[in-house]
């Protein structure tokens, strides 16, 4: 892998493009910022008000602490050995009966070391919201205004429908959900039994952290390199010429957004037969940016770096999709669940058509097809001792025949182009015993790639408020697949969390 070669003279560079630029959508995290503190200063307000009149009720705090540390199985050049995260998040609620609930969940995270591209701090804090919002209920609908989190479809981990909130990717196999500010109303009227109906939207949108740092216009380009990070570590460090070795080194400028507004609706029946359906519909921004490359200069020469400039730029998409869950009586006493979901995505050319001619090729998408089914199922007796728990699915990628390309310049690639659900069984075993300890097996193999990914793990809950769970993480293949271009990154994991 590049991460293994000890030179680094040639540089990447990583462009926005200014000319796409809407003056109403600069800087969305500034404004999502300023969303955070008109939130923070109206509970400031509101809240001790709220809180001494009649009905109102505190809730909390409560919550947990969660440390994490990694020990890596391949010792590669540049980058630790090991790796340590440490999460903190409190819930604080005020409610008066049914009608109004207000709660916050703030949330403190720090990272060492922190590589990731463009940033090698030693260590990196975070301060961010689960969740911080204020809700209103009541007969038959109810509204929420805030930071939220979505959990849209029925699928177990792979969710095709739930495009509502972006990822922490700066670590690709622990990634969590990041919140949106939103406005959410449900309606869910009696008299229409079964039915449910959530129309979800905000002025601007959050993008997935991602393990290279997207710098704002104030603060420049900013360089970074494979070895920063081994999330980064599939991107090539070097090329090759005429028997000669050019290292590389990239360098990110500011990226560039379209007009941010976005909308969400969910239309649900339960209780359709032994069906429970929905249909959601989404029009927002993609939550990870497009790249494209250009190539300056030339390569074989070892003296003259050659500099590869890699444009991000976030694009507009639409999907429509379906989810569902049912549960079969094959025997009296055994019940097998079935889950699904499906989406067709839209991914919107119309920036990347308006691009520079060398950059155009490159930002072009297709759209595509994803969907997901499984089974899964409790045995009813034990098995080897333990209480067994299967879920296996099958997930279905497909891009649809459009203008899309494989990026790259001249033979030299530009970020992996490599999805992370693409054709892949995904089985899941869980056996607990003794009331204590669960020993989970998770296994995810792509048949079209030939990698994937196999996750051990045994928990254990020492009591209500403290557990620990030993797992390890590792991907194996093809390094033409997702996880296959992280088989060095194997690792063991230990965590405790403690709950308050």
């Amino acid at each position: 892998m590049g991460c293994l070669h000890p030179f680094r003279p040639l540089s990447v560079k990583v462009m926005g493009f200014d000319q796409f630029v809407d003056r109403a959508s600069r800087g969305p995290y500034i404004r999502s910022m300023r969303t955070v503190l008109a939130l923070g200063a109206l509970g400031l307000l509101v809240l001790p008000a709220l809180a001494h009149g009649e009905g109102w009720e505190w809730t909390g705090p409560h919550g947990r602490v969660r440390a994490r540390g990694y020990g890596y199985t391949k010792r590669l050049e540049h980058l630790e050995d090991g790796a340590g995260r440490l999460d903190a998040w409190g819930e604080f609620g005020l409610t008066n009966g049914e009608a109004w609930t207000f709660r916050a969940t703030p949330w403190a995270w720090a990272m060492g070391p922190y590589t990731v591209g463009g940033d090698l701090a030693a260590a990196r804090p975070f301060f961010d919201v689960k969740e911080a919002w204020a809700e209103f209920a009541r007969t038959g609908w109810d509204a929420r205004i805030g930071y939220q989190t979505f959990a849209w479809g029925r699928a177990d981990g792979v969710n095709p429908v739930d495009l509502i909130n972006p990822r922490d990717l700066t670590d690709l196999l622990d990634s969590e959900k990041l919140a949106v500010p939103a406005a959410r109303v449900r309606l869910h009227p009696s008299s229409m039994e079964g039915w449910g109906l959530e129309l979800v939207g905000g002025p601007t949108f959050r993008s997935s952290r991602l393990p290279a740092k997207l710098p704002s216009a104030a603060e420049g380009p900013v360089l970074f390199s494979p070895e920063d990070g081994r999330w980064l570590e599939s991107l090539p460090s070097f090329v090759s010429a005429g028997g000669i070795l050019t290292p590389l080194v990239y360098e990110m400028e500011p990226v560039s957004y379209p007009a941010t507004p976005w909308g969400a609706v969910r239309l649900s029946k339960s209780g359709l037969g032994s069906w429970d359906l929905a249909l959601t519909a989404f029009d927002g921004v993609e939550h990870e940016p497009r790249m494209a490359a250009t190539q300056r200069g030339s390569t074989g020469s070892p003296t003259l770096p050659v500099t590869v400039e890699v444009h991000p730029s976030f694009h507009r998409q639409q999907s429509l999709g379906l989810d569902g869950s049912t549960v079969w009586e094959i025997a009296e006493g055994k019940d097998v669940g079935f889950r699904f979901e499906g989406a067709y995505v839209h991914r919107d050319n119309d920036r990347a058509e308006a691009a520079a001619a060398e950059l155009r090729d490159q930002l072009l998408k297709d759209d595509y097809v994803h969907a997901v089914a499984g089974l899964d199922y409790n045995f009813p007796h034990k098995v080897v001792g333990t209480d067994l728990y299967v879920n296996l699915q099958y997930s279905f990628y497909e891009r649809l025949a459009g203008p899309e390309q494989t990026p790259g310049v001249a033979g030299l690639p530009a970020l992996p182009t490599a999805l992370p659900w693409d054709r892949e069984i995904i089985l899941v075993m869980q056996n607990k015993f003794e009331q204590k300890f669960t020993l989970q097996n998770l296994v995810i193999w792509s048949h079209r790639r030939g990698d994937g990914l196999y996750r051990p793990s045994l928990a254990a809950e020492w009591s209500d408020t403290f557990t620990t769970t030993l797992g390890a993480d590792l991907p194996f293949g093809s390094p033409l697949g997702f996880f296959g271009q992280y088989s060095e990154n194997g690792r063991v994991a230990l965590t405790a969390e403690w709950a308050f």
